[in-house]
């Protein structure tokens, strides 16, 4: 399959539009029209398609490059960065690659000196903020050096100080998520205390912020102290502040729902909503598109029982997202959340639904924690909803699961440790549990912070359970 039919089996039907009304005609405008009658169509064939129009495969190749360069700047214009992070939010990351080698050559050949600054930023921005196992630190290096040598003798310490941290950050990322964060840990605070003997204070608040922002990361995913989290951030929040106007328009409204995330870590929930609030209000048509940011807030909300406040969020920035040009793996989140709402609200018909729809995925589409997510959700929808018989079931057979699970990597302790809690609660049920006071004390143990998504609903239930 070509980039440009990944492509359009991603478009929204606004997207769908502006692809129909290209200015492309002749073989062009008969293979654009092939495309759009394919959304949707898993037995779609290019082969048919060079059969049909009576064109060979080359010139087909040739044809989807020409489609692929007017699709790009349909949707984009000459925004670079729109154009990276747009394709890559669509899951598509050859093609991303694609368009980053295409798309400086084109710039290179013709010798756009000030374009090519802007690009290599916007790629450079974009690489360091890609996820394992996509992330590529020695490429994320490389184009940061790039754009250090294209802005020539404009290039500031400042300049350094951002390319040096934002390589760190991404490399920080990619050592927790490859699960290399206790090798990468002490590199990492090496370089973050060499970068402050060496500019912090000394330059200006530009330079201070990423750095602050950087250590920030490194507290979240490596060293996972969440105070230190949130003293990082409300550090970086006051240099955003003062820094240049790059900085204030890209990061402000990311430190916000950073921060929001620390003092949900933290317990400190309400705080954490008012966070997000002033994020989401003050960035609507950015933060507002962000899954990650968007599902947090959301969580943050169920966190402090302010039900209202997640069904608006929920509705207006999760909600839109259930559509087939939808990643699968952001609809299983976008589901899995929907069941913790309607758990919470005590909705057992909406969760029913949600849950069926979990249930479609097959092993072999989600990953092992996704796999300990719907174990979770599973049993306690059952137990929650009353149904003791089938709770005990599937509580007995997930239970044995995560067991395994958790014996291969600590990474799911909290989830065992939660089934667990609803296998002693239906024991106790069943008048067959011994000490209930080391069930009450299992319970309190559970970490809380965002597991009180999941916790607080089983804490109501325990509450009926347990002895006084």
């Amino acid at each position: 399959m070509s980039y440009v039919v990944d492509f359009v089996k991603s478009f929204t039907d606004a997207e769908l539009l502006l692809f129909k009304k290209l200015d492309v005609t002749g073989k062009e405008e008969a293979v654009r029209d092939e495309y759009v009658r394919s959304k949707g169509n898993k037995n779609f064939s290019e082969a048919q398609v060079c059969k049909r129009l009576q064109i060979s495969q080359t010139h087909l190749d040739k044809i989807n490059s020409v489609l692929l360069n007017k699709t790009v700047y349909a949707l984009y214009g000459k925004d670079y960065y729109r154009a990276l992070s747009g394709i890559l939010q669509k899951g598509l990351t050859a093609l991303f690659f694609h368009e980053l080698k295409i798309t400086e050559r084109r710039i290179l050949r013709w010798k756009e000196t000030d374009s090519l600054v802007v690009f290599y930023r916007a790629a450079f921005e974009n690489l360091r903020s890609m996820f394992h196992p996509a992330y590529n630190a020695k490429l994320t290096q490389s184009f940061g050096e790039r754009y250090l040598k294209a802005l020539g003798r404009k290039k500031t310490i400042a300049d350094e100080c951002y390319v040096s941290m934002m390589v760190l950050y991404g490399n920080i990322l990619q050592a927790d998520f490859s699960g290399g964060g206790k090798i990468f840990s002490p590199i990492a605070l090496k370089q973050i205390q060499q970068s402050k003997q060496r500019y912090y204070g000394q330059v200006n608040d530009t330079c201070d912020f990423y750095i602050d922002f950087t250590e920030a990361a490194y507290h979240k995913h490596l060293a996972e102290d969440a105070t230190a989290f949130v003293g990082a951030l409300e550090r970086a929040y006051k240099r955003c502040k003062n820094a240049d106007a790059v900085v204030q328009q890209k990061y402000e409204g990311i430190v916000l729902c950073e921060l929001g995330f620390g003092l949900m870590c933290i317990n400190r929930f309400e705080e954490a909503k008012c966070k997000y609030a002033e994020a989401f209000k003050k960035f609507p048509d950015t933060l507002g598109k962000t899954f990650y940011h968007a599902g947090n807030y959301f969580a943050t909300a169920l966190c402090d029982k302010d039900y209202g406040m997640a069904q608006e969020v929920f509705d207006r920035h999760l909600r839109p997202r259930i559509q087939p040009a939808t990643n699968r793996s952001v609809l299983f989140d976008i589901y899995f959340m929907a069941v913790w709402l309607q758990l919470h609200v005590k909705n057992y018909t909406r969760a029913t639904e949600y849950l069926r729809l979990l249930q479609q995925y097959k092993r072999t589409e989600i990953t092992l924690m996704g796999q300990a997510m719907l174990r979770q959700v599973e049993c306690a929808y059952f137990f929650l909803k009353g149904d003791a018989a089938t709770a005990y079931t599937v509580t007995d057979r997930n239970l044995r699961q995560l067991k395994k699970m958790y014996a291969q990597s600590p990474t799911f302790e909290y989830y065992y440790d939660y089934v667990d809690v609803i296998h002693q609660l239906l024991r106790l049920q069943k008048g067959v549990l011994r000490f209930p006071q080391k069930l009450s004390e299992q319970l309190e143990a559970l970490p809380s912070g965002l597991n009180q998504v999941y916790n607080l609903p089983l804490q109501e239930a325990a509450a009926k359970l347990l002895p006084k």
